[in-house]
């Protein structure tokens, strides 16, 4: 699951957005900046209310990989500043974003005494955890192709109720993206993607790679486990 599912969260939106535009500050983000920087101290509560961030991390030799894609609706930076431990990762704007957020001071004062908040902060740190979770047992058990696969799904700009048979993705996915995020080599990527070509799942148009719906009916992870 590389992109957190917002979705499921979209009845908090438009409280979050009332208690961080009413307690908080708002931050605009061009595309590849850094917002937050690992091993840092967090001492800010974030709210992305338009755009895509991307969490990384890095190890001793500043080697990078994605962990995950926040977008509209994610709350983040909550780990490290409840935990008062430095941050495990960096956040970095994908497109324009706009943000919002709590002083580490507010926003300990709104955990403690305002219930709905405290438990609508937990409902999506808990959620963080579990597909986390999810995320190791796909790198664990899965095969490079099915986690190929997962990946396309979770970048398509899926809807149910469109008709259009081709599906643009989210955001930009290079073959070194991929090959980073999939932890294999590029060799790996571009033989995988030629076989999809050959049957239909993915097409080029211009510079952009369009997804086929037929991606959806490949087994989810969800149905392996």
């Amino acid at each position: 699951m590389l992109f957190f599912p917002t979705e499921k969260f979209y009845d908090d939106f438009d409280y979050f957005t009332q208690i961080f535009s009413k307690n908080g500050y708002r931050k605009i983000l061009k595309p590849e900046t850094v917002n937050t920087v690992q091993d840092d101290m967090s001492n800010r509560l974030y709210f992305i209310y338009k755009g895509i961030i991307k969490i990384v991390i890095r190890n001793e030799y500043c080697d990078e990989k994605i962990m995950v894609f926040f977008r509209e609706g994610c709350v983040y930076e909550d780990m490290g500043l409840f935990s008062e431990l430095p941050n495990p990762s960096s956040s970095i704007s994908v497109t324009d974003c706009e943000v919002y957020y709590l002083n580490k001071d507010k926003a300990i004062e709104l955990f403690l005494t305002d219930s709905e908040f405290a438990l609508k902060l937990m409902r999506q740190a808990c959620a963080k955890h579990y597909y986390t979770f999810k995320r190791v047992a796909s790198i664990s058990f899965l095969n490079v192709e099915e986690r190929l696969t997962l990946l396309l799904k979770s970048v398509s700009d899926y809807n149910t109720t469109s008709q259009d048979e081709w599906l643009e993705p989210k955001i930009k996915l290079t073959h070194e993206c991929m090959s980073e995020i999939l932890n294999v080599n590029r060799t790996t990527i571009s033989r995988l993607l030629c076989e999809y070509y050959k049957r239909g799942i993915i097409k080029k148009q211009g510079k952009k790679i369009l997804f086929s719906r037929k991606i959806y009916e490949q087994p989810s992870f969800e149905e392996t486990f």
